[in-house]
């Protein structure tokens, strides 16, 4: 951050990544996306492929291409909440990166008018 950053956009910063930080939390709790437990159906895709030759990617000429499951667990992970990133989630992070993006530029165009304008009086 630029020598513009104060501690008072610091701290507030500091508030909204904890807000964040708690209202995951909470959110986590009541989310399918954001379960610490892991998709059963991503569970057993890595089982099979830690045993298939073939869906590991191992010499194709000899194992054949991917077997029959790796469509069907590509399509599972196009509808499966768990599988995909939590779109509130992802939405709250941006949101907090970009007011410390704004902030950031705010700052600067204050410390420089506050300059401009002492300059000029």
């Amino acid at each position: 951050m630029s020598g513009l950053w104060t501690a008072a956009d610091q701290a507030e910063l500091d508030l909204l990544v904890h807000a964040l930080a708690f209202d995951y939390s909470e959110h986590r709790k009541r989310c399918p996306a954001c379960r610490p437990e892991p998709c059963p159906v991503l569970e057993a895709w890595r089982e099979h492929r830690a045993l298939c030759r073939a869906c590991a990617g191992d010499a194709p000429l000899t194992f054949g291409g991917p077997c029959e499951r790796k469509p069907a667990f590509i399509a599972h992970g196009d509808s499966c909440a768990r599988c995909k990133p939590c779109p509130h989630l992802q939405t709250a992070i941006r949101e907090v990166g970009e007011w410390r993006e704004a902030r950031i530029l705010l700052s600067r165009a204050q410390a420089l008018r506050a300059i401009q304008d002492e300059a000029a009086g």
